[in-house]
């Protein structure tokens, strides 16, 4: 298995993605990744590259993990973006700085209402790799 990755993993309403990587800024980062990727984008007349600077914190790894991602869809929507690109400069298991580079004009292709705490679960593994699996409200 790649160091770092998501697949999409088939459910009968939402979107639900498999998110893995060698540490957990690596995880979140292909979270985001893997979540744009899906959704598809479609850019408008006259693109222009723009980014978006983040810092949260919440009370445990679930949570910032859905907090991130919401954020990015929030401000998706807000700036008419794509997100494209990620660096993540400080990730813990309650915080989380980072920021976001996308497109604009840009929508992505698929609606996703939220991101959903079903079933999500963060592992750490013996051989240091971190997992994820993520449900989506589309």
């Amino acid at each position: 298995m790649l160091p770092g990755g998501y697949t999409e993993r088939p459910h009968p309403a939402d979107l639900c993605l498999a998110v893995w990587g060698n540490s957990r800024a690596q995880l979140y980062r292909h979270a985001a990744l893997a979540l744009f990727e899906t959704l598809g984008c479609t850019v408008g007349p006259g693109p222009q590259t723009v980014n978006h600077e983040i810092h949260l914190t919440a009370p445990d790894p679930e949570t910032l993990l859905v907090d991130w991602l919401s954020e990015l869809l929030y401000e998706s929507e807000r700036q008419q973006a794509c997100w494209q690109r990620y660096t993540l400069h400080h990730v813990t298991t309650t915080v989380l700085q980072a920021t976001a580079l996308g497109i604009r004009p840009a929508r992505p292709q698929r609606e996703v209402k939220a991101v959903t705490y079903t079933g999500l679960e963060i592992v750490e593994d013996m051989g240091g790799r971190w997992t994820a699996t993520i449900t989506f409200d589309v």
